[in-house]
């Protein structure tokens, strides 16, 4: 069973950007007492909100909250100072076009950036050196599953064995079994053993991440390695050896005196996680209150027109594959439960309200509650029941890297007009387009987009 993960709650994600709300506090006020006459006090605080949106815009550009994981901690400070300089450049471009600040001290804006800083490092070290003391306990681990030959695991293994205040733990090994072909020339792989033998080996070992540890050199076999892995739900590291290349122009992460090649990973994590809770939670809220009266209504309509329960639930995979319950109303004449079959046109088990409530997506409002449970997002890529995903990921490639990120009442794909039946792997290879196009370009704004477009075009749909 995997220990407690520290970074699995909302609270310590949101330390760093509680720290640096008080450093722009703290700067702001003793900036104004050591710079300013008492006269100006009142005037400087009353700008206070816009140097606190000032200084998150310049770290949320920075993507100063993401993973420390494996950092240096030079770095983390190098990136606090750049998104200290860019937010006093945004704070003196903006009292200029407002014209509230016309004789801006020179003074207080130099101390402010300098004290914010100062205590945006000093508390991103305790927070750091926290950390650091947590994962050397054993907690906050990531279980790592190394693929590669004898001689490439060992070198991870050796280069981080004294480094467990990374929070890495290496759960298991894969050691890649390879023969020459017969006039010896080319390395070939047994896909079939490997395919099976990877699925099992993530399956057991409930690991959170798999790190590919072969030469550049065999790139045909990482190639081959990632086609088979891109089916399971774990974040996907390659570590090449990199001391005889120079790479241009590649984002790498660090892990120690490692470089990691990312080849598939979340985009939620760290800061973008935090934002990402905190819209679903709000908007989710919202928008159940305001539909709670139409449910109300809908929930009373289906009882009198027809037998059975008001809900229909189903099992469906969400984020890293998970199975949570669906709730939606139901639709169709209640009756036993046969084989996973779409609806289609025309389709006699689906009620004269059941028609109406698809058209209308009223059907979907129940998935608030979803979202209010944690296991649905209101914006991302629609749940299917596992064997639609059984089936689809056989014939698209990549297919579950769907289920990196939660699954959403309404998605780019849906507001694309690509919802309801999907009667041809062409139909769903395109849905799935859509999807990646938003994990790979997720943000707030996107987000806000989608969830503007549902309500203007997002509703009504030829489903059946």
């Amino acid at each position: 069973m995997k220990k407690f993960a520290f970074n699995s709650t909302i609270l310590p994600l949101m330390l760093p950007q509680l720290s640096d709300l008080i450093a722009v506090l703290a700067a702001s006020f003793f900036a104004s007492v050591l710079m300013l006459t008492p006269d100006l006090h009142s005037i400087y605080l009353s700008h206070l909100p816009l140097g606190v949106l000032c200084y998150f815009f310049a770290a949320y550009v920075g993507r100063l909250y993401g993973s420390w994981r494996g950092v240096h901690k030079a770095k983390l400070a190098l990136q606090l100072g750049m998104s200290w300089l860019l937010a006093s450049m945004v704070f003196i471009f903006m009292v200029t076009m407002l014209k509230t600040l016309p004789d801006l001290s020179r003074g207080w804006m130099l101390l402010w950036v300098l004290i914010g800083f100062c205590v945006s490092v000093s508390a991103r070290l305790v927070l750091y050196s926290f950390a650091r003391w947590v994962r050397q306990r054993g907690l906050d681990q990531k279980r790592v599953l190394l693929i590669g030959s004898v001689e490439s695991c060992q070198r991870v293994r050796s280069k981080l064995a004294n480094q467990s205040n990374l929070g890495f733990v290496f759960a298991g090994d894969y050691i890649v079994r390879a023969n020459k072909s017969h006039d010896g020339s080319v390395v070939v792989l047994d896909e079939s053993a490997l395919a099976q033998d990877l699925n099992q080996l993530v399956v057991d070992g409930e690991y959170d991440e798999a790190w590919i540890a072969l030469p550049v050199s065999q790139g045909h076999i990482v190639r081959s390695l990632h086609e088979r892995m891109n089916r399971l739900t774990i974040n996907i590291r390659y570590l090449p050896d990199l001391s005889d290349f120079r790479l241009f122009n590649h984002r790498v992460t660090e892990i120690g005196p490692l470089f990691a090649l990312d080849l598939s990973k979340t985009p939620f994590e760290g800061g973008a996680r935090v934002v990402k809770a905190i819209e679903d939670y709000i908007l989710g809220f919202i928008l159940f209150l305001i539909s709670t009266p139409v449910m109300f209504v809908i929930a009373v309509l289906i009882k009198l027109t027809s037998p059975g329960p008001v809900l229909f639930k189903q099992y469906r995979q969400g984020l890293d594959g998970k199975l949570f319950k669906i709730y939606k109303f139901r639709t169709m004449h209640f009756g036993p439960e046969n084989k996973f079959a779409q609806a289609r046109h025309g389709d006699p088990r689906v009620t004269r309200l059941g028609h109406f409530l698809r058209r209308t997506s009223l059907d979907e409002l129940p998935q608030f509650f979803n979202v209010l449970q944690g296991r649905m997002s209101i914006v991302g890529p629609r749940p299917h029941v596992p064997e639609q995903n059984s089936y689809y990921s056989t014939v698209i490639d990549d297919y579950m890297q769907r289920h990196r990120v939660k699954p959403g009442i309404t998605g780019w794909a849906q507001v694309n007009g690509l919802r309801g039946l999907t009667d041809s792997d062409d139909a769903m290879r395109k849905r799935v387009e859509y999807d990646f196009y938003y994990i790979n370009n997720w943000s707030f704004l996107l987000d806000i987009r989608i969830v503007i477009m549902t309500v203007f075009n997002g509703f009504l749909n030829a489903q059946p």
